[in-house]
């Protein structure tokens, strides 16, 4: 059927027209095919082949497809199968505006119209990335992060970046120390100003602590100083009361070894065995030094 507009020279039309040589029934509007269904019952708005059950196309600009309901209503598109054919949908709920996606007729997944993501809740906490979930008395494993290859020093990476300057921030990163069984140590980066990003410390797959430092020796904790600063310093309390530095535990034997200070060259300085017996390696100046026992 095709209806002409009788005073409109060049005679646009509009109406249904059937095309035998390609199978397909069209809606015309001002002489041009508006949309289409093929022998395959596929529907083509702005497309006389559509290849899907439903496409919709445009040459130039935006395609889109709009669903739009009252400024507190719902509006959604509804997925699943023919036994439930809402098991899945994305919804844009006007009320809480709230754009949230389902499955297994569950809301999964919910973006607030301030751009925050909540997975697993729908109340925003203020965080641009939420996840929460419910395991009484045990563990709720929220994120992963993965690396598929077994190979030497392969790693993934969380950064962080409190400036607009790509080239500063800080990072956790996971490195796989050997292609055979695994092992993982964990490394956090910072950068120091006008300086990108180098590794500080490290938690090693055995439980060692390395700062300032990536090699390790074998000690527990391991702490590489910088020119003209101490490695490391322990303060007690001044607020009040008694006031305690460092308390430091060994066996009891005379093999065993409480304390042990020796230079860069591994020379041994100063040296409390388990037993007590002390080994001291030179000579004593300044303050008086008293020693009780044997």
């Amino acid at each position: 059927f095709v209806f002409h507009d009788l005073y409109t020279a060049g005679g646009n039309h509009w109406g249904f027209k059937g095309f035998t040589s390609s199978s397909r029934l069209s809606i015309v509007t001002n002489g041009i095919e508006g949309l289409t269904v093929d022998a395959n019952s596929n529907v083509g708005i702005g497309t006389t082949s559509p290849n899907r059950q439903l496409q919709v196309k445009k040459t130039t600009g935006t395609a889109s497809i709009a669903i739009t309901s009252s400024n507190t209503g719902i509006a959604q598109l509804e997925l699943g199968g023919t036994s439930d054919n809402d098991i899945a949908g994305v919804t844009y709920n006007g009320n809480t505006s709230m754009l949230s996606l389902k499955t297994n007729n569950t809301g999964q997944l919910y973006v607030t119209n301030g751009g925050n993501l909540l997975i697993g809740t729908t109340t925003d906490s203020g965080q641009k990335l939420q996840v929460a979930n419910t395991s009484v008395g045990g563990d709720v494993d929220g994120l992963l992060l993965e690396n598929f290859t077994d190979a030497t020093n392969s790693s993934v990476t969380i950064t962080m970046r409190a400036s607009g300057n790509t080239a500063r921030n800080v990072y956790l990163k996971a490195i796989n120390t050997s292609g055979s069984g695994e092992p993982q140590d964990l490394a956090f980066g910072t950068n120091a100003a006008y300086s990108a990003s180098t590794e500080k410390m490290r938690l090693t797959s055995g439980g060692k602590l390395l700062v300032n430092q990536t090699s390790d020796s074998g000690d527990i904790l391991q702490v590489t100083g910088n020119n003209n600063v101490f490695a490391a310093r322990l303060n007690g309390g001044t607020t009040g009361g008694q006031s305690y530095g460092l308390r430091v535990r060994a066996g009891t034997n005379s093999v065993d070894t409480s304390l042990l200070l020796e230079n860069t060259g591994g020379t041994d300085l100063f040296r409390v065995a388990g037993d007590g017996a002390t080994t001291l390696s030179g000579s004593l100046t300044g303050t008086t030094a008293t020693f009780t026992g044997d």
